[in-house]
């Protein structure tokens, strides 16, 4: 592939030099900007081909020619039904899904020598699992003079080591149409997901600790950041289990139409995404941190969700019929309970101090409130 690079970052310090110097603080990048290394008060650019026309990325033959080198999935399902006395159903599925044939991008131009692992000290604080403290390790970065020198080189992980990801779960329902007019139905979905990187991580630090399955990949970064900041290389979730139920009754002679549905889905996953700064990692990593700051989710993902999220809807219906034709006018309800669970989290996290409490988990979004629709419906 070739690519003209257009963009590029780099660290500036206007406080490099010591206090009475004019050029400290003056809000002016004192160096030379065309200068690609570090000069001055301007680090070394992420990207060392800023401006030019270069070939970005190579491909293994083996990656791209042969049988069987594609990325797949595979799906499996085994369901049993019964019934258990006249008009009443149960339903058992198990489901699974696993996914082969990952790729990644080798830089050529790095070795493992070239990332320097560190660890950082986990805050202390009364809402982070265990209270905080601690420390997370399994972090890298590159060293300075190798701040934007990639020769990426695309093959299979399989040449680095073996990498697995997974889904499988069991769904349960149970229908019940009785002769009353009354019908009710009802089950569970219960499932989790694996994955697990480490091999790859090991032999390519650079790599991206995991990129979800809608690729069917691993994805590397062009800086020093991001990417090897993640430490997470292997996620094995727990069961995530969500309850259904649907009742449904249409009163005879009057032809009113009752319905109410119930859902309870597991809360969202929380993170406490860290921005680390060279103060925080210097004292394990030995050196500034090569590309700026960092950030770092403090909590192991698959660990830590927020309250479930249960709601439930209803429906009135008037039933008319006239000269083969069925007509409904209807008042749906939602979010009858009126709840304000929490959907969506504030996940930055900021360490709290003496005169400031931290955002942390503050929530962003949450179950829209009742409200009411008119609708109808002709069949014909």
């Amino acid at each position: 592939l070739i690519r003209t690079w257009l963009q590029t970052t780099r660290t500036w310090n206007d406080l490099l030099y010591p206090a009475g110097d004019p050029r400290r603080g003056n809000y002016v990048p004192d160096c030379d900007l065309t200068n690609p290394d570090q000069n001055a008060e301007c680090g070394r650019m992420d990207n060392q081909n800023f401006g030019q026309e270069v070939f970005t990325k190579s491909f293994d033959s083996d990656l791209i020619h042969g049988w069987g080198k594609r990325t797949y999935n595979w799906e499996m399902g085994v369901s049993l039904q019964q019934e258990l006395v006249p008009r009443v159903g149960l339903t058992v599925g198990y489901f699974r899904r696993w996914f082969g044939n990952f790729y990644t991008s080798n830089n050529r131009n790095t070795t493992t020598a070239d990332y320097t692992p560190f660890s950082i000290p986990i805050p202390s604080d009364p809402k982070l699992p265990g209270g905080g403290g601690g420390t997370v390790t399994g972090l890298y970065n590159l060293v300075p003079d190798k701040v934007g020198d990639e020769d990426l080189y695309s093959q299979l992980t399989e040449h680095f080591g073996e990498m697995k990801e997974n889904w499988h779960g069991v769904d349960v329902s149970l229908n019940a149409r009785l002769r009353n007019g009354l019908t009710v139905q009802g089950g569970t979905s219960s499932g989790r997901r694996f994955m697990d990187n480490c091999d790859v991580r090991a032999a390519l630090p650079e790599t991206y600790s995991w990129q979800s399955t809608q690729a069917v990949q691993t994805t590397r970064v062009t800086s020093s950041t991001g990417a090897l900041a993640n430490p997470w290389c292997r996620v094995a979730e727990p069961f995530e289990t969500s309850f259904r139920g649907l009742g449904t009754y249409v009163i005879p002679k009057v032809d009113v139409n009752l319905s109410v549905t119930w859902r309870s889905d597991p809360g969202p996953e929380q993170a406490a995404n860290y921005v680390v700064t060279s103060a925080i990692a210097q004292p394990s990593l030995g050196r500034p941190l090569s590309s700026g700051n960092v950030t770092v989710n403090l909590i192991e993902p698959g660990t830590v969700y927020g309250a479930r999220v249960n709601s439930m809807d209803m429906r009135i219906a008037k039933i008319l019929r006239f000269r083969g034709t069925r007509a409904q006018f209807g008042v749906d309800l939602y979010n009858l309970l009126n709840t304000d669970v929490v959907t969506l989290y504030n996940n930055g996290y900021t360490a709290p101090t003496a005169t400031r409490e931290s955002i942390w988990l503050t929530p962003t979004a949450i179950l829209a409130a009742r409200y009411v629709r008119l609708n109808m419906q002709l069949d014909f």
